[in-house]
């Protein structure tokens, strides 16, 4: 399938091709914003925000209403953006937030609407804003900073007309006029900018919140103060170099679905090694590393799990919306439901597509192979998993014999050259894996026994549904 939906592997992209996954995103963004706006004027919401964050997220819906009828085109503008749905997601994640995160996330979403004032392009002729002092204006790439307001204390933001007056506990008012100049009280200034990916490099991991891997599973690890990692911006940039040599067309899809690249700040250890993204065209979340091919590896895993968000037929899988977590991902530590397994196996197959092709032009050094035979194995065993207990539909059976097919070619490749130790020392772990994610489970974990790590059978299967899957 030669068109923005083929399953497995991204194809190029011509200009037509660009356009459509450009509405596709757009189609994407406004089913988005049409379900989380009305969830912010819901009870619950507003009891767990407070009374002061409701009241401020009223005022931007309300200010959005401004703009349709005084300014469409700057509303389009601002919602064709990622961070309104980047910023909403992280609000309205049921995961635990403290005040400070909040405030944050409220604060960058009506700084979208202070950037416009600070540049005299506000449409309201009075408007109130309340935030932290320093914020992060995710339109124009910008952090704002209020100057000589202490951290914790709120500013008001009062604009009217060409002024602005800001006010804090403590200050005197201080008068800005409008547009912001360079110099006064109220300080922008650029993000970090990958000239490769074309994107900002966020340092900051609170801007936006991490919505999965949480800090507190980072920092479990032992921080090692001798570890040198590279900066995020060097490893980005060389991270794209590599891709373009190994696989470009992965670079026809960057430009459209990666928005930014923001820093995890996990703990200071070579051993802590993590992505994340959250929906299509939305930032990509890593942990820093010393070796620039691992990030190349996690930004082509999370294309593929936003390719995957664009284009997935669900109703090709029976089990794809189906909430019991009673598989083990050898991806995670915790039970899964069925319709991570898939989000797994098509991330892991492109990132051993990329290992393989750089092991073509270099023999790779064992670390390297070992993560080849690693990921190798843990797609064996989700496959296998799949195949067992996942309702594949007719329509569904062309894309699961995509990961059939790359299972197999993979196979042939791999698995000849692992060291017998290095094959005990991941049946070994991944046995150990099974059991903890089992002890874990609430639910009857269905994919515990032997046939799950008999390679060489899952192999033979693999071939079994490729020829038959095809032919379907």
């Amino acid at each position: 399938m030669n068109d923005i939906n083929a399953y497995l592997f991204p194809p190029a992209l011509d200009t037509a091709k660009k356009a459509q996954v450009r509405e596709r995103i757009q189609v994407h963004r406004a089913s988005v914003m049409d379900a989380y706006l009305p969830m912010l004027q819901d009870t619950a919401m507003t009891t767990r925000l407070g009374a002061e964050r409701s009241a401020a997220l009223q005022d931007f819906i309300s200010e959005l209403l401004v703009l349709s009828t005084r300014a469409p085109e700057r509303l389009t503008e601002l919602m064709s953006h990622w961070a309104p749905a980047s910023l909403l997601n992280a609000l309205v994640s049921k995961e635990p937030r403290v005040d400070a995160q909040l405030d944050q996330y409220v604060g960058n979403l009506q700084a979208l609407l202070i950037g416009y004032h600070l540049e005299g392009k506000g449409v309201s002729p009075k408007v109130r804003f309340r935030t932290t002092p320093s914020l992060y204006d995710l339109r124009t790439s910008t952090r704002i900073q209020v100057r000589g307001v202490p951290e914790g204390q709120k500013v008001e933001w009062d604009f009217a007309g060409n002024s602005l007056t800001l006010r804090h506990a403590g200050g005197a008012p201080i008068q800005v006029p409008l547009p912001l100049a360079n110099g006064g009280a109220v300080e922008r200034t650029p993000l970090t900018w990958s000239k490769s990916w074309n994107v900002p490099i966020i340092e900051d991991n609170a801007v936006l919140g991490i919505v999965g891997t949480t800090p507190q599973e980072l920092r479990k690890e032992v921080e090692d103060p001798n570890w040198e990692p590279l900066s995020l911006h060097d490893s980005a940039e060389a991270a794209y170099r590599i891709i373009a040599d190994l696989w470009p067309e992965m670079l026809d899809w960057s430009p459209l679905l990666c928005t930014g690249l923001v820093d995890m700040n996990g703990p200071r250890s070579p051993h802590v090694h993590r992505s994340a993204s959250y929906g299509p065209a939305s930032p990509i979340f890593v942990t820093r590393v010393d070796d620039p091919f691992k990030h190349a590896g996690d930004i082509v895993h999370e294309l593929q799990h936003q390719r995957m968000h664009l284009i997935m037929d669900t109703s090709a899988f029976g089990k794809w919306n189906d909430p019991t977590q009673n598989t083990a991902s050898p991806y995670r530590s915790d039970p899964r439901p069925m319709r991570g397994l898939h989000l797994g196996i098509h991330a892991f197959l492109a990132v051993n597509r990329l290992r393989l092709r750089q092991h073509a032009r270099a023999e790779s050094p064992d670390e390297h192979y070992r993560y080849l035979l690693n990921a190798h194995r843990i797609n064996l065993f989700t496959f296998r998993t799949l195949l067992e207990f996942e309702d594949i539909r007719p329509h569904g059976r062309a894309m699961f014999a995509e990961y059939a097919r790359e299972l197999l070619a993979q196979h042939e490749l791999i698995e000849p050259g692992a060291s017998r130790e290095m094959s005990e020392t991941f049946d070994q772990h991944m046995r150990a894996h099974i059991q903890a994610v089992a002890g874990r489970a609430t639910e009857k974990i269905i994919n515990t026994g032997p046939e799950f790590m008999d390679w060489a059978e899952i192999a033979k299967l693999a071939a079994r549904y490729a020829e038959r899957g095809s032919a379907s």
